[in-house]
């Protein structure tokens, strides 16, 4: 879980970043994922560096929240998405052995 501290000082940069013209933003997103999928690649090929990775998932983090101010997505959406995908998951998987 993300501490009280952390949790302002992201909320806090998110803000800091709305002025910024949104198609630069959401062509970070895309960076800033591409370059996560390029750790974990490189982590299931035996290449991996489990600091570059946790640094990467940072950055997606980081910009996760600025997406979600940026669209105004609130907790109980994101809850309920997760919600849903877990149960598909569960269904798709069948009851567990």
């Amino acid at each position: 879980m993300i501490s009280e501290e952390t949790r302002s000082k992201l909320f806090d940069f998110a803000w800091e970043m709305l002025d910024r013209r949104e198609d630069k933003q959401l062509i970070k997103a895309v960076e800033e994922l591409n370059e996560l999928q390029d750790e974990v690649l490189k982590y299931l090929d035996g290449r991996g560096d489990r600091d570059k990775l946790v640094e990467e998932f940072s950055d997606v983090v980081v910009i996760l929240w600025q997406l979600k101010l940026r669209f105004d997505i609130v907790r109980p959406e994101i809850e309920r998405q997760i919600d849903y995908k877990i149960e598909r998951t569960r269904e798709r998987l069948g009851p567990l052995a």
